[in-house]
């Protein structure tokens, strides 16, 4: 957290403030963080409650024809875009499917798919939005308005892309439980998701575009995943779409980890971090 967020984020939310202080020390200890992690959850749940309610996130959507588009983002251009995340590029074009066009938004074209009011777009100048919850706002909009999925910039594809995954209700990557963040509990990954029913989607989309206009701090780096934690709680068709997606990609998170010993070929994507050296040295010599 930068020294300016400090003060805004310690007046709106000094719980949260007190508890994320208390698992830095516990992790950097190799403590368990079992009992803060569940406390940070429902402490978020309820800011989540007076700020929204159970009955906003009650809009629920028919499965829809396929739409076989992936998105994928950097918001300054691929051409001006890290090594890493170029390497990404070249790997997600050479296994997507023939079926699948990849549309590639940046600064230039986001408002050909975009509908942003004029007072997001304002922060968004102005940068008052980090670049990761743009992300994450632009994404919910895509597919609560166009279906398809979306892939993260920095996603790095090993194996074909399954053409089945755009037709499925809703898919996304998983991984092992315990590589997953606690509350996820390996049930989604938002890096890499989709599909023909949109109601986690828009109900996602609701959340993260009201809580944009509110002029608060963002809670947390993994806001928009509380936010689907919090809709999979209340709405029982989004629930259902998270819970019935089939276990794939459990080596998702190895490469991330430098596990390079359990890439295997039942896992087609891999998350990355463009700031990993190391990963990039990897993805170079394969």
């Amino acid at each position: 957290m930068k020294k300016e967020q400090i003060i805004p984020f310690l007046t709106h939310y000094p719980s949260l403030f007190i508890i994320d202080g208390l698992l830095k020390v516990q992790r950097k200890l190799s403590m368990s963080t079992t009992h803060l992690e569940n406390k940070k959850t429902a402490a978020i749940n309820r800011i989540l409650d007076k700020k929204f309610g159970a009955n906003y996130v009650q809009e629920t959507c028919e499965t829809i024809e396929p739409n076989y588009t992936l998105w994928v983002m950097w918001y300054q251009g691929f051409d001006n875009a890290p090594e890493l995340v170029k390497q990404c590029r070249e790997q997600l074009q050479h296994f997507c499917p023939k079926e699948v066009q990849i549309i590639e938004i940046d600064k230039n074209n986001l408002y050909d798919y975009i509908d942003f009011d004029e007072e997001i777009k304002q922060k968004i100048d102005d940068g008052h939005l980090s670049m990761a919850h743009l992300s994450d706002l632009v994404r919910a909009q895509l597919l609560a308005k166009y279906g398809g999925m979306w892939c993260d910039s920095t996603i790095l594809i090993t194996e074909p892309i399954p053409l089945s995954i755009f037709e499925q209700p809703l898919f996304t990557l998983k991984g092992y439980p315990e590589q997953g963040v606690f509350f996820i509990k390996s049930r989604w990954t938002s890096f890499f998701m989709g599909g023909t029913n949109h109601t986690l989607f828009v109900n996602l989309n609701k959340m993260l575009t009201k809580f944009a206009k509110m002029n608060l701090p963002f809670i947390d780096y993994l806001f928009m995943d509380y936010c689907i934690n919090y809709i999979c709680l209340h709405n029982r068709v989004a629930n259902k779409l998270v819970n019935q997606v089939a276990d794939n990609n459990q080596a998702v998170f190895s490469l991330l980890n430098h596990q390079y010993d359990q890439v295997d070929k039942q896992t087609f994507a891999y998350k990355l971090t463009y700031r990993d050296e190391q990963l990039l040295n990897y993805i170079k010599q394969k």
